[in-house]
């Protein structure tokens, strides 16, 4: 399990930026004394983080963007 924190570092993004991501369902959390998430669902936004940003990334992918 990763800390909030280290979900930061390792996506590039601020704890705000995360919280968001919590809040639209992009990745989901475990409480246990706090947020804690998950390697794999860590690993599956990686890619999608990046230049525009995953909002507009998971989007565009939607068909929401165009």
């Amino acid at each position: 399990m990763l800390r909030s924190k280290e979900v930061c570092e390792i996506l590039g993004i601020s704890y705000i930026t995360l919280r968001d991501y919590v809040k639209r369902g992009y990745i989901k959390t475990v409480l246990a004394g706090g947020w804690r998430f998950r390697e794999e669902d860590v690993d599956r936004l990686v890619g999608f983080v990046g230049v525009g940003g995953l909002c507009y990334t998971l989007g565009f992918l939607a068909g929401g963007v165009s």
